[in-house]
């Protein structure tokens, strides 16, 4: 039976350190942040999502959504936030969980972090 464990931290609490151990010990590690940054890239529905609510003005020179452009929005507008964070967190959720399923799929009894 596989594990399931959570890794949480703060900004330079040791989450990237901690991983690499576990994945040198045999874990398999799926970063949600960088599966949340994945979700942005063009073509995929979070950048659909993205460009719908806020329009391309929050799109890069590449056409992908340049987050910093996107941070001053909904930084400064709670009601942007909510709208950004009810689109993306569902995907980053589903993304996540494919993920997941695919790593059990291949070893029933993985440990993923």
């Amino acid at each position: 039976m596989s594990k399931l464990i959570g890794l949480t931290g703060g900004i330079g609490s040791g989450k990237s350190t901690a991983g690499a151990i576990l994945t040198n010990l045999g874990a398999c590690l799926i970063d949600a942040d960088r599966t949340a940054h994945e979700i942005y890239l063009p073509g995929k529905e979070g950048h659909r999502c993205v460009v719908d609510r806020f329009g391309s003005k929050v799109l890069g020179p590449d056409g992908a959504v340049d987050r910093s452009l996107l941070g001053e929005i909904v930084f400064r507008d709670q009601e942007a936030l909510a709208d950004l964070n009810a689109m993306i967190h569902p995907l980053v959720r589903q993304e996540v969980a494919g993920k997941i399923d695919d790593v059990v799929g291949d070893d029933p009894d993985a440990v993923i972090v």
